[in-house]
C-alpha cells in the first residue's frame, strides 16, 4: 500500500518516510502548506488565472480539471502525481482539519482513486 507518514515535532509536521510517489504530497503538505498556507493552495486552486504554483519543494501546475504534483528540482517532472483538482481540494480539507486537532502523526494513504489522511496519537 502506498503511504506517507508525518510526525508532529515542536508544531511543525515532519516527514518520516513514504512510498516515493505520495511522498511527494507529503511533502507539499508538511513543507509547502504546513499550517499557514492552506488557504493559499485553496485558493490557488479556483481562481483560473493562476496555472500554477511552488513552494519549497513543489510544484502544482494545472491541466484541465486536474493537477500535476512534481519535486520542483526534477526537469522532467518525474516522478508525479496527477489527480482531479477536486480531489486535492479534498486533501486539503482533510489536512485542515486534522492540523487543528493536533495529532502526533498524521498518514496518508491512496485507497482507490482517493487519497484518505488519517491522524493518530500512538502511546
Amino acid at each position: 500500500m502506498d503511504y506517507a507518514k508525518l510526525v508532529l515535532v515542536e508544531n511543525v509536521y515532519l516527514f518520516d518516510g513514504s512510498t516515493l510517489d505520495i511522498g511527494i504530497l507529503a511533502m507539499l503538505l508538511s513543507d509547502d502548506i504546513g499550517l499557514q498556507r492552506i488557504s493559499s493552495f485553496k485558493e490557488f486552486l479556483i481562481d483560473n488565472n493562476y496555472a500554477n504554483i511552488a513552494g519549497n519543494y513543489t510544484i502544482v501546475e494545472k491541466k484541465s480539471d486536474n493537477v500535476l504534483l512534481a519535486c520542483r528540482f526534477d526537469d522532467d517532472f518525474e516522478p508525479c502525481i496527477q489527480m482531479p483538482q477536486q480531489e486535492l481540494l479534498s486533501i486539503l480539507d482533510q489536512w485542515e482539519q486534522l492540523v487543528k486537532l493536533r495529532p502526533a502523526e498524521i498518514t496518508i494513504f491512496k485507497k482507490g482513486d482517493s487519497y484518505i489522511l488519517k491522524g493518530c496519537n500512538p502511546h
